[in-house]
């Protein structure tokens, strides 16, 4: 086996695009782990004197509706479609959606360093970093003011948008079931992201701007998939029909 060969058999089976998913996924945590200055000053922090925050969707939940329920929802619909080795793609695309939301998402986290609506709460005082830092520490210091965006709406958003788009591409059907199917993931979405707001864990713009750019990514995610898969099919001469994947093509 050559490296020509080689490079086909990871390129078949998307193993480059697993690396850049881990890539991204590992960088993005890694940003939201490096402190702030210790002069740090945020910018934007108006209505921070709320109660303190509730839990309604926990992080650790978010991640098993993300990395469990969904990549086994988007794997069940992609197996009754076509079951080849494209199924590694469109989970390795799924997972990607998510892991660059949190690489952006972290950028932006420390870029903006918004304090969290109960941060006067928390900290006492002027809820300034400088405040906070006399009574948080470590990850808890640092989270305080991760307010914007919201990780839970932004990634949320990006799985949610992801698998609507592959059941309509899937399932064009105009019927009220299908329709009620393919809003089914974007509904929990905007429920977690509305958590986020009555639990007082983030502001509204930080809720609405984590749905934009999970939004955004999702969508751009599943096009760039979509388009792979067509220009696999081209490469491969396979011809269209209403049962194979290759009906993608008409999408393009």
């Amino acid at each position: 086996m050559g490296f020509a060969d080689i490079y086909s058999l990871l390129k078949k089976w998307a193993v480059f695009d697993w690396i850049l998913t881990g890539i991204f996924l590992g960088v993005g945590m890694y940003i939201e782990k490096i402190p702030f200055s210790e002069d740090f000053v945020a910018y934007i922090n108006s209505d921070i004197n709320n109660p303190k925050r509730t839990t309604t969707v926990s992080y650790p939940q978010l991640c098993i509706f993300l990395y469990g329920i969904g990549a086994l929802i988007t794997l069940f619909i992609w197996i009754l479609h076509r079951r080849d080795y494209t199924i590694s793609a469109i989970l390795s695309s799924y997972y990607f959606s998510i892991a660059f939301t949190i690489f952006i998402g972290s950028i932006l986290k420390h870029l903006v360093g918004r304090p969290r609506p109960d941060t006067m709460q928390v900290c006492g005082g002027d809820g300034s970093y400088l405040q906070c830092s006399t009574v948080l520490s470590g990850a808890s210091l640092y989270d305080q003011f991760f307010s914007f965006p919201s990780g839970h709406a932004s990634e949320s958003m990006a799985a949610a948008i992801f698998i609507a788009h592959l059941i309509t591409e899937i399932w064009p059907s105009g019927s009220m079931f299908a329709a009620m199917l393919k809003l089914a993931p974007i509904v929990w979405s905007l429920f977690v992201g509305a958590s986020r707001i009555w639990d007082r864990a983030h502001h509204v713009d930080d809720v609405l701007a984590g749905f934009l750019l999970g939004g955004i990514i999702g969508f751009f995610t599943f096009r760039t998939f979509k388009i792979g898969v067509a220009v696999e099919q081209k490469k491969g001469g396979a011809a269209p029909t209403d049962t194979s994947a290759s009906q993608f093509s008409a999408y393009v």
